[in-house]
């Protein structure tokens, strides 16, 4: 292999391991936030949302890489394919970094320290949410085609979750009225979900685009 060759493999595998560390790190803000409505903590709210200038910070050190290697390289391919769909889920991931900041400030201004409102339906889609964007990073980095289009299933069943949720909190809504404003920002919590998720499939239809060349529309 030659020594121009060489550095270029050697820089796309980092970058590969850059997004996957990013992906770790976003999912890990997500957990944060979520820890936060459980526990109406305020102090870990501020801690998400400081950190949010990392994401934002690592995202643009990746994204410079990644440009200086395509214009030196010239990649073709599935190498120009894998390069392109870095540089897109480093920005999917930046904004489900954006959602994780929304879901902890949301948390921390949610008053009293009562139980809430559908939390446990609300945390399962959270987990589902935050499983789908796992498994396409996963497909991606690994080329793996039908493990992306199963995330693309995956979502309608995170819409279905929000739909229902919906729906339960308007029609508890009457019975307890005291609990209004809780739900109106579970119902915004629940709406990040959903946009996490679609990020999630939005990064699985880039894992096919890399193993197959064309961009599928999963939802």
């Amino acid at each position: 292999m030659t020594a121009p060759r060489a550095h270029f493999t050697e820089t796309l595998a980092a970058l590969e391991h850059d997004i996957q560390s990013l992906a770790n790190e976003v999912d890990g803000r997500v957990n944060q936030a979520l820890r936060v409505l459980l526990d109406r903590d305020a102090a870990l709210a501020e801690q998400v949302i400081q950190n949010d200038r990392e994401i934002n910070a690592r995202r643009l050190e990746l994204e410079h890489t990644c440009i200086t290697m395509m214009a030196e390289q010239a990649p073709v391919a599935t190498d120009l394919r894998l390069a392109v769909s870095i540089l897109f889920t480093a920005t999917e991931l930046e904004r489900v970094g954006d959602y994780a900041v929304a879901i902890a400030r949301i948390g921390a201004s949610i008053p009293g320290n009562g139980a809430l409102p559908l939390l446990p339906d609300v945390m399962a889609m959270a987990e589902r949410s935050r499983t789908m964007l796992r498994e396409a990073v996963a497909a991606l980095l690994e080329r793996d085609e039908a493990a992306a289009r199963s995330v693309g299933s995956a979502d309608t069943a995170v819409d279905e979750a929000q739909n229902t949720i919906f729906r339960q909190m308007v029609e508890q809504a009457e019975a307890d009225p005291a609990q209004f404003e809780a739900r109106t920002q579970i119902l915004w919590i629940v709406h990040n979900l959903e946009r996490l998720a679609d990020r999630a499939t939005n990064i699985a239809e880039r894992a096919i685009y890399i193993a197959t060349g064309e961009i599928a529309e999963l939802n």
